[in-house]
């Protein structure tokens, strides 16, 4: 039986970066310009390039290093649906509430 996970993005992106952590230097402000899977490196804007074990493409919808892997231009299609996505602080007091079942709403 095929087992599945799911969970969202945002908590799927925090999971992989505290792993990631300990074996990274994070570089902000950074705009990946090319790729080379094959080698697991990539050049940035400013010219600097990095070369690692893997590639991790987590750069959202616009990605351009699903291109690169796909070896073909695949540009996002509109489906008429949306997304909304917000960081709402909560205080452990919300955070009990929702753990008895609560909904959180929203206005």
């Amino acid at each position: 039986m095929e087992r599945r996970i799911c969970t969202s993005i945002a908590d799927l992106l925090d999971m992989l970066f505290k792993l990631a952590t300990p074996y990274m230097t994070l570089h902000l402000n950074s705009r990946v310009v090319s790729l080379k899977p094959d080698l697991a490196r990539v050049t940035l804007t400013s010219g600097k390039t990095f070369q690692g074990d893997v590639i991790l493409g987590a750069d959202g919808v616009k990605s351009m290093i699903r291109e690169v892997v796909l070896g073909r231009p695949d540009k996002p299609l509109p489906t008429g649906d949306a997304a909304y996505r917000a960081i709402v602080p909560t205080s452990e007091e919300d955070t009990r509430r929702r753990d008895r079942n609560d909904e959180l709403e929203l206005f």
